[in-house]
């Protein structure tokens, strides 16, 4: 028990790691946002099947009704992954970060019309609340502003990724 339950702490530090660096990283790294996401995307894809390999899963879709979420999924995500490194470069990473941490407002808001659940008000005002934070760190409400035009696209990246978890929860 102790000994999976260290491994486990030390696999989440791991991924702790990985997901604090992406905003640093494409901050900083001096290549068009493309070559980044193709990058990203290129090691992804050969770290996941080495592992689905280890593990013996079957990466085929079985169902021919999952290959249109499937398909959809991967365009929001792509989407979601270029727009966020643009907001990136755009803003600072902190205004980046924070404008993409906004999805989970997007996915309560968008739950109803996706998962046909009943729709929660207070979460309009939890919206407006994160909405408000990130207007007072914005240094400048100019959309010339290089910053505004970063928040703007991290909360369009929020967008995205919320789509793409709905669509996928749904399958």
């Amino acid at each position: 028990m102790q000994s999976t339950t260290v491994k486990n702490l030390l696999l989440l530090l791991l991924a702790s790691l990985l997901i604090s660096t992406s905003g640093v990283l494409g901050k900083y790294i001096d290549m068009p946002v493309e070559v980044i996401i193709w990058f990203r995307a290129f090691f992804a894809m050969i770290l996941l099947y080495g592992f689905c390999k280890i593990k013996k899963q079957d990466l085929r879709i079985k169902s021919p009704k999952h290959k249109i979420p499937f398909l959809l999924g991967g365009i929001f995500m792509a989407v979601h992954w270029i727009t966020y490194f643009y907001a990136l470069k755009l803003s600072n990473v902190a205004l980046g970060v924070l404008s993409l941490y906004t999805f989970p407002i997007f996915t309560a808001i968008l739950e109803p019309v996706f998962l046909k659940i009943k729709f929660n008000p207070r979460y309009i005002i939890l919206g407006i609340i994160v909405l408000i934070g990130l207007y007072v760190l914005t240094p400048d409400l100019d959309f010339k502003n290089s910053y505004v035009q970063g928040i703007l696209i991290g909360l369009f990246s929020a967008l995205c990724y919320a789509i793409r978890i709905l669509i996928l929860s749904n399958m």
